[in-house]
C-alpha cells in the first residue's frame, strides 16, 4: 500500500485477457480503501469506486487506470471485463474490472503513462492497522486533523478485516 510519488511502487503479477498474451507480467498497483481516488482526485472515467460491500467475501474487484484499458480493451468499454492475478501458491484468480480511473503520476511528475491497477484493501485480508490515512481537508491547522484522526478509525460490524481500532493494539 502507498500515496502517490513513492520511491518503490509495488507490482503485482497478472494475466492479461484470454485472448492474449498467457505470460503473466508485474503491474503497478496500490492497495485502496472506498473514496480514494475522490480523495486523491483522480477522476473515475467509467464504472464505480470501491465500496463497503467490497470485502474478502465478495467477488474479486479491481479499478485499472486508462492505460491499462487501451491496452487491454482498445475499442470497448473495460468495465465489467476480467482478467486473472497471479497468487503466491502459484495459483490466478480472476478480478473484474469495475471502474477505469484516469491516468495518474505514481513515482514521479515526468513519467510516462503505464499501466495500473487499484485494489481493494478489504478484500485483501489485511488489518486495517497496516493501512494508510490520506485526509483531504481544507483546515489549515493541522492540530485539528490530528485529533480528529487519533481518536481511531470505527470498526465496520461484521468485516472480517475491521478487528483493528486503527491504534496500535497492545
Amino acid at each position: 500500500m502507498g500515496l502517490p510519488f513513492k520511491r518503490h511502487l509495488s507490482t503485482i503479477a497478472v494475466l492479461s485477457p484470454a485472448r492474449q498474451s498467457t505470460a503473466p507480467f508485474r503491474v503497478a498497483y496500490n492497495m485502496v480503501g472506498p473514496g480514494y481516488l475522490h480523495t486523491m482526485k483522480i477522476r473515475l472515467n467509467a464504472g464505480r469506486e470501491f465500496n463497503l460491500h467490497d470485502r474478502s467475501q465478495s467477488q474479486r474487484v479491481a479499478i485499472i487506470n486508462e492505460e491499462m484499458a487501451a491496452q487491454w480493451w482498445p475499442r470497448e468499454n473495460a468495465v465489467g471485463s476480467q482478467f486473472s492475478v497471479a497468487l503466491d501458491d502459484g495459483s490466478t484468480t480472476p478480478v473484474q474490472v469495475i471502474g477505469v480511473a484516469r491516468n495518474a503520476k505514481y513515482s514521479s511528475i515526468w513519467e510516462q503513462p503505464a499501466r495500473y491497477l487499484y485494489l481493494p484493501v478489504r478484500q485483501m485480508g489485511l488489518p486495517l492497522a497496516a493501512s494508510q490515512l490520506v485526509i483531504r481537508t481544507k483546515v489549515v491547522d493541522l492540530r485539528i486533523v490530528c485529533r480528529f484522526a487519533d481518536r481511531g478509525v470505527t470498526p465496520i460490524p461484521g468485516d472480517a478485516n475491521s478487528k483493528s481500532s486503527g491504534k496500535d493494539e497492545q
